[in-house]
């Protein structure tokens, strides 16, 4: 038998290659498209670089409440909330949940009739019409719920546990030097007002003397907007009431006192000098398990719901690549 030569590779390919030919043709094609993406992957999303005016805003908040200036690892931080937020931002915004969230919509509404007073488009109409203006990407309100709305559900969706009593009182522990029940002073104070100290000195000593009791000195001195009867308050309390200065001489007049109660004095404030007759003393100690564990179980239950999230966070921050 005679065949030639086109022949032969017509019979081979027959017999090599499954029919019909456009299989192969689909095979090649999704091979080769598969081994471009291999080999060509398309370029990932650019997360950053932060808004310099934004990193600025964090670092005067700092030093306004540090009062000093944020060093070189805190101003690090601060690039990694800024990148962490608008992580989560973008996200939230991939899965719209800017068009479910009433506080969103509500926000766009008041927004939109701020700019236009006189409108009588309604809410929905308003809402629609912020979004083709694309407001929802910046404002700050919307951009603080969203990311507050999705790191909820990323930690809603991780179904943390609340510990065992195990991991409880493992954590208490490890923890006890740092669970101090603080301490807390009562007392019943007199306002002098403006007058000297030896001035105070003398009518407490006149106190002292008679044996007087805070409630035949109720006519002494002036009113006093927070009260003049203190109970069971911690040292934080009471600065908050009276200022530091005054707590700072109270606390050295209680540390030198051997008496609990009797009246001490005297302590001046920005109001003026102040008697005390102090009722009880209770200095700072570390807090029985008792006492600490629904402290603690808040504690551990706060640190598993932000390791989940710190999780997401990292698992979204794979898809792009970061400028800082």
């Amino acid at each position: 038998m005679n065949i030639g030569i086109t022949g032969l590779s017509d019979l081979r390919t027959q017999q090599g290659l499954p029919r019909p030919a456009w299989l192969w043709f689909i095979f090649l094609g999704g091979l080769l498209y598969f081994g471009r993406q291999q080999l060509f992957p398309p370029p990932l999303p650019v997360l950053g670089p932060p808004d310099p005016a934004h990193l600025a805003a964090l670092s005067a908040s700092f030093a306004q409440l540090a009062g000093r200036a944020p060093t070189a690892g805190e101003q690090a931080g601060f690039v990694e909330q800024a990148l962490r937020e608008e992580l989560l931002f973008r996200e939230a915004i991939e899965r719209q949940l800017h068009l479910s969230d009433p506080a969103v919509q509500q926000r766009l509404v008041r927004n939109m009739r701020f700019l236009e007073p006189n409108t009588r488009d309604s809410n929905q109409r308003l809402v629609e019409r912020a979004l083709e203006l694309n407001m929802h990407l910046t404002d700050e309100v919307v951009r603080r719920r969203l990311v507050q709305g999705l790191s909820m559900l990323l930690i809603a969706a991780a179904e943390v546990s609340p510990p065992a009593e195990s991991e409880l009182r493992a954590a208490f522990e490890a923890r006890r030097t740092t669970l101090i029940q603080p301490a807390r002073i009562s007392f019943v104070h007199r306002l002098l007002g403006d007058i000297s100290e030896d001035e105070a000195i003398q009518i407490l000593t006149d106190l002292r003397v008679r044996g007087a009791t805070p409630q035949s000195t109720q006519a002494l001195g002036e009113p006093f907007v927070f009260g003049h009867d203190i109970k069971s308050e911690s040292w934080v309390e009471v600065s908050a009431r009276f200022g530091p200065a005054f707590t700072r001489r109270l606390r050295a007049l209680i540390s030198e006192s051997p008496d609990t109660t009797g009246w001490l004095g005297p302590v001046a404030s920005t109001f003026g000098q102040h008697l005390l007759f102090i009722q009880g003393f209770q200095p700072a100690r570390e807090q029985r398990f008792e006492e600490a564990a629904d402290t603690l179980r808040a504690d551990l239950i706060a640190e598993k719901e932000a390791a989940a999230l710190d999780r997401a966070v990292t698992t979204f921050m794979a898809g792009y690549r970061v400028a800082k």
